[in-house]
């Protein structure tokens, strides 16, 4: 410990001396870092898009484990039903798993919907718009 301090210590009695040195090259270093972030842009967070919709429904708490695969059925067979030239395969993931690295209690489930390319669509010329019909058949 003996040597750090003594590095350190010369450098922390140069900064006493020099405070308004140390002071602007702080408020300076400030400056160009905002100045950096404003130019950075947007390539830091790309935006993702697999294809396919994630829905979470979440049931009544206290919601029995068969209870919760019949709903999840009932709901798959409505958007099935409902879209068939746009929904391909739903597969519906109930719980936590048996590592819950994701806890989730047994009234949470995430829906995973694929779906079929764009040009088989009919219902719908966007994900956006889709969604937005998902949404309303539901409500």
């Amino acid at each position: 410990m003996e040597k750090f301090y003594q590095s350190y210590n010369p450098v922390i009695k140069w900064s006493f001396g020099h405070k308004h040195l140390v002071l602007g090259a702080a408020i300076i270093s400030l400056l160009l870092t905002g100045l950096v972030f404003t130019r950075i842009g947007g390539e830091f967070v790309p935006t993702l898009d697999e294809g396919d919709f994630v829905i979470q429904p979440v049931l009544k708490t206290g919601t029995s484990l068969s209870k919760t695969v019949e709903m999840t059925t009932q709901m798959e067979n409505i958007l099935i039903k409902n879209f068939p030239d746009e929904v391909d395969q739903i597969v519906c993931r109930i719980g936590a798993a048996e590592v819950p690295t994701d806890p989730m209690s047994m009234e949470e489930i995430d829906m995973i919907i694929k779906l079929k390319p764009k040009n088989d669509w009919t219902s719908a010329k966007s994900k956006e718009e889709l969604s937005d019909k998902f949404q309303k058949l539901y409500q």
